[in-house]
């Protein structure tokens, strides 16, 4: 990202990156915010960029097994990326490649530390990213709580987690999300509830099932009714009936 600074951050990285100490994960969401912008050349560009790129001792591969997906309609394709050590695999991740996103232009740069104890000759302690604004990744999340694939509701329960995270942390502009999930819900032909509430009855027992695979929840995001009330504190203003997101 530093050879190119085009490519903005989004997703759980960046969210962790906002929040240090936030629900990990070791795959990144990137798009670029300049040409090419579709996700086939930008996944392209960011191989010719990436591609048996050296960092000290590790070699990294990506590779494009054409992983491709559609929400609403934002494309995505999928590269992995296999890190070696000499010619022994270290590690691997992936990397979700979206493409033409309705976005605002990200312009300031997010300065980022590592949280890691390791002193890495190779590794910087200080770096900075584009971050997706956080009001789009809200819209995001908020969406893809309500969206049906096929007969069955989302199962998304880490977006709800997310939100309340959000809203306990960060300082979100009112206008923005809006204009965001006004966008997110035209794009996926999403019709949002004028309150935050539960998509099924599935969610309770899910919910409390996701929770036990974090290493640290945050005790106020323990139970989905917590959760939800944490959420609604933030959205449901913005998604009131007395001024429908349409």
């Amino acid at each position: 990202m530093d050879t190119d600074p085009v490519w903005v951050l989004k997703g759980g990285t960046n969210l962790y990156c906002l929040i240090p100490g936030a629900r990990h994960t070791q795959d990144l969401d990137l798009y670029r915010q300049t040409s090419p912008t579709g996700h086939r050349d930008a996944a392209d560009a960011l191989i010719s960029a990436m591609h048996r790129m050296q960092v000290g001792p590790y070699t990294f591969e990506v590779r494009n097994p054409r992983k491709e997906s559609v929400s609403g309609t934002i494309e995505n394709i999928q590269l992995t990326v296999i890190v070696r050590f000499g010619t022994t695999e270290f590690s691997r991740f992936n990397i979700d490649v979206s493409g033409d996103l309705e976005a605002p232009t990200v312009t300031e740069s997010l300065s980022v530390t590592r949280t890691d104890p390791l002193e890495v000759p190779f590794a910087r302690q200080h770096f900075t990213v584009l971050s997706y604004p956080i009001e789009n990744q809200l819209a995001d999340k908020t969406c893809a709580m309500y969206e049906i694939h096929g007969t069955r509701g989302s199962t998304r329960y880490r977006d709800l987690y997310d939100i309340g995270l959000i809203a306990l942390e960060l300082e979100v502009d009112a206008e923005k999300l809006r204009t965001a999930l006004e966008q997110q819900s035209r794009i996926r032909a999403l019709t949002l509830p004028p309150r935050l509430i539960l998509p099924s009855d599935e969610w309770p027992a899910g919910y409390k099932k996701f929770v036990g695979t974090l290493h640290q929840p945050r005790p106020e995001l323990r139970t989905v009714e917590s959760a939800l009330t944490t959420a609604e504190a933030l959205l449901n203003s913005v998604l009131s009936l007395d001024n429908p997101i349409t």
